[in-house]
């Protein structure tokens, strides 16, 4: 599919085109590689906030338990 899509880019776009579409490429391939790592960021930070909830649940339901 690759090879398709290069050989119609050199086919049928003029140059000035080809460049202008491989820059915006480019620039969206970064921008999505951002988003990635905001998104990877984002989930650690889920998670760690609900281990903290678990763990205080857990802390909450002994503490009563454990009183004389």
């Amino acid at each position: 599919m690759r090879k398709m899509k290069e050989w119609f880019w050199r086919r049928f776009l003029p140059e000035w085109a080809r460049d202008q579409l491989l820059r915006e490429n480019a620039a969206l391939r970064s921008q999505l590689e951002r988003k990635d790592r905001e998104i990877e960021r984002l989930e650690a930070y889920i998670q760690g906030m609900q281990a903290g909830v678990r763990a205080r649940n857990r802390l909450a339901a002994r503490s009563w338990e454990v009183e004389e």
